[in-house]
């Protein structure tokens, strides 16, 4: 892989953890900023949906950073951009559209062929 490709590739990894990072700490501000007393039953109930939606959220955001920062990792390491189950470099398309792939397509294919539990997520952006 061109070095210039895994710098915007890189570029772009980062960039999506700050963003990540940015919008967990909005939200986490809105969660503990005092709200008023919710004296109506259906206010209250429409309140706790809000909250748990927005926590729903920030658990996805919480995984993909740490998937971000994996494949930050794999780039200090060297092992970025190779497939962790054949070892064949992953196509530059695959990386661009989803730039924490761990997996060639033929390999993520499989996987989810052989009904892992893990391969709905396994290297997906």
């Amino acid at each position: 892989m061109v070095r210039d490709d895994l710098d915007v590739l890189r570029s772009i990894l980062k960039g999506k953890l700050d963003e990540i990072q940015q919008k967990g700490s909005e939200s986490l501000l809105g969660l503990s900023s005092p709200q008023d007393v919710c004296a109506d039953p259906n206010d209250r109930a429409s309140y706790e949906s809000d909250r748990n939606f927005v926590l729903l959220l920030r658990e996805r955001d919480r995984e993909m950073a740490a998937r971000i920062e994996d494949a930050l990792a794999r780039f200090d390491e060297g092992s970025y951009g190779i497939c962790d189950e054949c070892g064949d470099d992953i196509a530059l398309a695959r990386l661009k559209a989803q730039p924490t792939a761990m997996l060639c397509v033929h390999c993520q294919a499989l996987q989810e062929e052989s009904g892992r539990p893990d391969a709905h997520v396994a290297g997906y952006y």
